[in-house]
């Protein structure tokens, strides 16, 4: 069993050249901190000395994550503001499993199987703030804010078996399969400053249509 937690702070960029950036003095990197919890369990139980069973738990949750950035007003107040923030990110996984050697059966010396449930969930926001100008009236600008939540879920499974019918035939064979199920909701608000009342406008609409993707392998060697 394992379980590790992170707390990391925002951090500094020096001030100096970069490319055709220009910081005349420290500026804080935002969104380059984080908040996670990885969480691991494992377990394995021997039915005997050629036979085991085992289970797997897995947790990590992150909170607060994104893609660095420094406000453009430290070097370039005309460009645009672009953050880009997981708000949260969840994932788990549990696993159980089977082994057995030695089975000496008509098919069967050697069976391992495997299956899984797992859960992928994740949001991501979209910040981008542009300014109109020194043309437009002061403050006059436009502000998109989008937020999308993902979750996929899966299940899959593997088993495998061995036999050695003959000292030169050594057969592996058995199947792999999984199924994807992805549920996506989307938002979005984009406003437009400075030309009397703030403009709004909003919409709910998915960008990408849910869906489930299944896949199944069958194989055998000699």
């Amino acid at each position: 069993a394992a379980r590790l937690l992170r707390d990391a702070d925002e951090y500094e960029a020096p001030a100096g050249n970069f490319g055709d950036i220009r910081l005349e003095e420290e500026a804080r990197v935002n969104d380059t901190g984080v908040e996670d919890e990885s969480v691991y369990l494992h377990a394995d139980f021997a039915a005997s000395e050629s036979q085991r069973l085992f289970a797997k738990f897995e947790r990590y949750r992150a909170d607060d994550a994104g893609f660095g950035f420094v406000d453009p007003s430290a070097f370039a107040p005309d460009l645009p503001l672009i953050r880009i923030l997981y708000p949260f990110q969840t994932f788990a996984k549990d696993t159980l499993g089977y082994s057995g050697s030695a089975l000496d059966t008509a098919l069967l010396d050697r069976l391992d199987a495997t299956a899984y449930l797992q859960d992928n969930e994740r949001r991501l926001d979209l910040n981008v703030e542009i300014p109109f100008g020194p043309e437009a009236p002061p403050g006059a600008g436009i502000d998109i804010h989008t937020e999308n939540f993902t979750d996929i879920e899966t299940f899959g499974l593997r088993i495998e078996g061995q036999k050695r019918p003959h000292d030169r035939h050594l057969f592996t064979y058995g199947l792999d399969l999984f199924r994807d199920d992805s549920k996506n909701t989307d938002f979005s608000r984009t406003t437009i400053f400075g030309f009397g009342p703030p403009m709004v406008e909003e919409s709910d609409r998915p960008q990408v249509p849910d869906a489930t993707f299944r896949n199944l392998g069958l194989f055998l060697q000699d």
